[in-house]
């Protein structure tokens, strides 16, 4: 993450996966992220992000490159999930709270106070990563809570759990997170928009009409020639 670029920097969008993203049009919410906290270089929204390297200058102008040790990763399993009144609260909150144990959620949230026992057993890992689609792999010994250093973004991204949609959830303000139930199983995110799965299914059958009208005026021609 660079300090000076911010989140439309294209430098590191260049060479590396960025939080900015790839577009310099955004959510709101990402912006107020970076205006609350990133800037400032607030420690646990960088690690809830899976920032591993901020790079800024210092006083003599010159790029320096600090490596942050305590990124969270791409997913992993918190312990406990807790509510505060609203978004506002949810966002001061996160300068203060452990983003590797804590999940934050507003009252309107689906998701309420819970706790989870910690299993040093219990893993995700990332397998892979698309602009359209994410993949995990997780592997617990009870339901745990997951959560993603991945924009929460809707309408669009739909989860799979094993093929199957399940409801994901906003937390940390910005993120996405989702009960895991025990077992092996593979995890996805599917970006999925109306307008371009509706898109998709009229170019299917615009092609499957041409297809017929092909075979039609070939079945006609093969008549005539057989008559003829």
């Amino acid at each position: 993450f660079d300090l000076d670029e911010g989140l439309n920097g294209s430098k590191s969008s260049f060479f590396h996966r960025s939080i900015g993203g790839y577009h310099a049009a955004k959510p709101r919410f990402i912006q107020e992220i970076f205006d609350y906290h990133l800037i400032k270089g607030v420690q646990e929204p960088l690690n809830m992000l899976n920032v591993k390297y901020v790079v800024q200058s210092d006083e003599n102008g010159e790029r320096q490159v600090t490596r942050n040790a305590e990124a969270n990763g791409p997913a992993w399993f918190v312990e406990q999930v807790q509510v505060a009144p609203n978004l506002d609260q949810v966002m001061q909150d996160l300068a203060v709270i452990n983003t590797r144990y804590v999940a934050l959620v507003d009252e309107k949230s689906d998701l309420k106070r819970q706790q989870w026992m910690a299993d040093s057993l219990d893993q995700i890992k990332l397998i892979k990563h698309a602009p359209n689609h994410l993949q995990y792999q997780s592997q617990t010994n009870t339901e745990r809570l997951a959560v993603f250093s991945e924009w929460y973004y809707q309408p669009g991204w739909n989860a799979y759990i094993d093929g199957q949609q399940v409801p994901h959830y906003r937390v940390n303000y910005a993120l996405r997170a989702l009960l895991v139930p025990s077992g092996n199983h593979q995890i996805s995110f599917k970006f999925e928009p109306d307008v371009v799965v509706l898109g998709g299914r009229i170019q299917v059958a615009v092609a499957v009409f041409w297809l017929i009208v092909f075979c039609l005026l070939t079945w006609k021609r093969y008549k005539k020639s057989s008559d003829d």
